[in-house]
């Protein structure tokens, strides 16, 4: 898959990884399983979905995220929220675009509602062919 993570406001990484999806229990829950470098260094995330909530949790922050929300259309958007002493961390995960053999994910950022959102993760995945990994 492409991937662009956004390193810090307007410095943007842009390289290649690999997720494995797979059912957990069929029907209900799919597991990804996302490996890939970031900054020559090893990245690593974890995350499992039903049709209204995702959890995930990374190497980069250790912290685990649980993400509410549902589909919209034909795209699922779930958020996660955090208050603090100032304005709440917001983060929103968008996948659109799904189709049976890719899909697109967008996520996004936002400190403030007066700074707005702006994208820190996007990766399209696309289906590997067997045997080609």
């Amino acid at each position: 898959m492409r991937w662009t993570y956004r390193l810090e406001p307007g410095k943007y990484e842009h390289t290649i990884a690999h997720a494995q999806i797979e059912p957990v229990i069929p029907k209900c829950m799919l597991e990804e399983r996302f490996t890939g470098t970031l900054q020559g260094e090893p990245f690593r995330a974890l995350a499992l979905f039903d049709t209204a909530q995702s959890v995930w949790v990374d190497s980069n922050h250790g912290q685990i995220l649980l993400f509410r929300g549902g589909w919209v259309a034909d795209t699922l958007a779930v958020e996660w929220s955090r208050d603090t002493a100032g304005p709440p961390l917001r983060l929103r995960r968008l996948l659109f675009a799904v189709a049976p053999d890719s899909f697109q994910t967008r996520n996004l950022f936002l400190r403030s509602s007066a700074e707005g959102w702006q994208v820190v993760q996007e990766a399209v995945y696309v289906r590997e062919a067997k045997g080609t990994r």
